[in-house]
């Protein structure tokens, strides 16, 4: 017995002094039963181990190995599968890792703010959704939902989940709808990483180091050290406190009366680890799923980037940021489809200075100067007395329009709205001509179409009407004498607007005059 206790102890003093000895091979959550690898491309896996470490992955017959390096790290690729499972996968070293039902198809990054948080239980049509879901299970999906960091994160501690109605409820209604539509079209398994965080801005999802030396971004960084200087979350407290019970009082006089309290506010943020600081999604949400080998990116944010007007005009240089430190990231120039804002708040028929059509003439600007993306214009499903329309499945089928049209082949399928070519006045009548337009333009409703604006030459801006004229132009008829300098076409937060292709998509807004 006592010779039992010393190898005992002799044991336990070499684990100490060794810390590596015998460590567990291990992979990110990611990598978990239920996962959807990617098709037709080598598929990376990565993981921790002992350094000098050999580490095997065996799947579907297919096998790659390699060494630990001296921090411990390890990855490696296998090769190109094609769609099928459910498959088991095998991770070997000094102990092994079974991971089951794995399926391989296509793989899509769901990220961006709260629009593209929004969930199917939330959305339009919940409850159809919801039953039909039973006949899905070739979608599945993992979210991820770390708190915000200035310092890289390596992990993030959710698996993968099967769709079904006890599950769909929680999923991006938007990301469903586009994996539904890439599951029925292609037949294959459809793996969502959904990966976005309401009220974000497009800087935490940037490096901030990027950020800094970046001359037409810097000041984002400026502005941030001003905040953190002054933050002091025990004053945040306190004033929390201070309204919460203002509150109490303000309720209880409300029960007394019989009537129904107001909304109990919300305790305070934590702006350091929050979801504007920058950089600090790139740390904890970005970096822990890359480099996961996936087909593309689906993107919904804009809102919390939208005022003032001039942060709204800096958008089209910080989205094409994004994109490039991603891609390189990824190391790869993979699709990147987004959707436009949508109409919110009153409708009007036109805003010169609204930070809300900058933005989305942002988003354009940038897929127009920003190879292999894609935009789908949503000007016509918002809500105007809500910021979260709840028709997220058109949005998700606009989406896949594009990934069809583009990444599977279906070239002959209509993706991207029509947009602003030129315009040009002789005499009283002005022609607005566009591009992107298919079969050609309608108007909804009316035969006129609403939601031009043209500057007169005296400065002052007049709200017209037009006609399609020629399937892709519009016919304005102006009174004798008035000559032009500008057309603009739904450029108000929630533009009273009627403009369509042929086949349904909506004219995207403009401005001529965009200097």
């Amino acid at each position: 017995m006592k010779m039992l206790l010393r190898i005992l102890k002799s044991m336990a003093l070499l684990a100490i002094a060794s810390p590596y000895c015998h460590a567990d091979v291990s992979v990110p959550s990611l990598f978990s039963d239920h996962m959807v690898l990617q098709r037709d491309k080598p598929v990376r896996i990565w993981g921790w181990a002992d350094p000098g470490e050999t580490v095997n992955v065996k799947l579907d017959g297919m096998t790659a190995e390699t060494i630990a390096d001296d921090s411990g790290e390890w990855k490696l690729s296998l090769p190109s599968m094609p769609a099928g499972g459910p498959h088991a996968m095998l991770i070997s070293g000094n102990n092994e890792i079974r991971i089951e039902d794995v399926l391989i198809g296509e793989v899509w990054v769901a990220s961006g703010q709260s629009n593209m948080e929004w969930p199917v239980g939330k959305s339009t049509n919940a409850d159809l959704v919801t039953l039909a879901a039973r006949r899905a299970p070739g979608i599945r999906y993992v979210q991820v939902r770390n708190r915000g960091s200035q310092s890289p994160q390596r992990e993030t501690d959710r698996n993968w989940q099967v769709i079904s109605p006890a599950t769909v409820g929680d999923l991006s209604g938007v990301a469903y709808a586009f994996a539904e539509v890439l599951n029925d079209v292609l037949g294959v398994p459809v793996g969502i990483i959904e990966n976005s965080w309401g009220a974000s801005a497009a800087e935490s999802w940037v490096d901030r180091d990027v950020i800094v030396n970046d001359p037409q971004l810097r000041n984002i960084h400026e502005e941030w050290l001003q905040i953190e200087a002054a933050y002091d979350p025990a004053a945040e407290e306190a004033a929390y406190a201070e309204r919460l019970a203002e509150w109490e009082a303000k309720a209880a006089e409300f029960r007394v009366r019989g009537l129904k309290p107001p909304r109990k506010p919300g305790s305070p943020p934590d702006k350091m680890t929050g979801q504007k600081r920058p950089g600090n999604l790139w740390n904890a949400r970005v970096l822990p799923i890359a480099p996961y080998t996936m087909r593309g990116v689906i993107w919904y944010q804009g809102e919390a980037n939208s005022h003032p007007s001039e942060r709204a005009a800096q958008y089209h240089h910080l989205f094409s940021t994004l994109i490039r430190e991603w891609r390189k990231l990824w190391g790869e120039e993979f699709p990147f489809y987004w959707v436009q804002l949508a109409d919110f708040r009153e409708e009007s028929e036109f805003e010169e200075e609204h930070g809300w059509a900058f933005l989305r003439e942002a988003q354009t600007r940038t897929m127009n100067t920003v190879p292999n993306t894609g935009q789908a214009v949503t000007i016509d499903l918002g809500e105007g007395k809500d910021i979260h329309p709840r028709e997220k499945e058109e949005v998700g089928r606009r989406l896949a329009r594009w990934a069809l049209n583009r990444d599977y082949g279906f070239t002959d399928l209509p993706a991207r709205s029509p947009e602003f070519e030129s315009w040009t006045q002789e005499d009283s009548r002005v022609i607005v001509d566009f591009k992107y337009t298919g079969s050609g333009l309608k108007t909804f409703d009316t035969e006129a179409a609403k939601g031009f604006v043209v500057r007169r030459s005296d400065g002052h801006w007049q709200v017209v009407e037009g006609k399609v004229y020629r399937d892709h132009s519009i016919l304005i008829e102006l009174a004798p004498g008035i000559e032009i300098t500008a057309v603009r076409y739904a450029w108000a937060n929630n533009p009273i607007r009627n403009l369509y292709s042929q086949d349904g998509l909506p004219v995207t807004p403009f401005r001529s005059d965009h200097d």
